[in-house]
């Protein structure tokens, strides 16, 4: 124990005596707080009584100290075996913060990809329609050829760069005959794809 001493006298008035004289010294500072010892000291019953009696006598402190020792490894193992589960269960929480982000991440490509796949629904009938599949080099005079005889015609807008076109008529009755009327429309051996366009 930190800053107590025992001290061992050959007998009890010399014990008395120090402890009177040296009462309230001062040792490196402090004042010395003088008892007596509730027990005897090892050298006393040594001296008195033989080693045998001493090993009795320090037998209850050794099976005190010795459970003591035993209490701490155990409080020192159940410790260990709580910081363990803590990190595997950190673990557990990391990686199932990282699987949840991981499925959120694969919806939302998945969701992308089906969106990708799933055709768009057909834009209602209106008085635009839209081509698509043009010829290459196709030019609008062509076209104005093609549509300019159906009553109705307005105007065509070709986008010859991306191959589609837009044929606009007064009305949506116009738009919908000309649509019927034409069916399959193929111009310099392409297949041109006729619906209504987009508002």
């Amino acid at each position: 124990m930190r800053g107590q001493a025992f001290i061992v006298f050959e007998n009890i008035d010399n014990a008395i005596k120090a402890q009177k004289t040296l009462k309230n010294r001062e040792l490196f500072g402090k004042p010395m707080v003088i008892q007596f010892a509730k027990t005897k000291s090892d050298a006393i019953v040594l001296k008195r009584e033989g080693e045998e009696a001493l090993e009795q006598y320090k037998a209850p402190r050794k099976e005190a100290w010795e459970k003591l020792q035993k209490e701490l490894k155990e409080k020192e193992a159940q410790a260990m075996k709580q910081a363990e589960t803590d990190v595997t269960t950190k673990k557990k929480k990391l990686s199932d913060g990282r699987v949840v982000a991981s499925n959120v991440e694969s919806s939302k490509s998945s969701g992308a990809r089906k969106g990708v796949v799933v055709k768009e629904q057909p834009a209602p009938p209106n008085k635009i329609l839209f081509l698509e599949n043009l010829p290459q080099g196709i030019h609008e005079s062509k076209l104005n050829d093609i549509f300019s005889k159906y009553s109705g015609f307005v105007e065509v807008r070709l986008f010859a760069v991306r191959r589609v076109g837009f044929v606009e008529y007064e009305t949506e009755k116009h738009a919908v005959s000309v649509k019927s009327s034409i069916g399959d429309l193929e111009v310099d051996g392409n297949s041109i794809k006729i619906s209504y366009a987009k508002k």
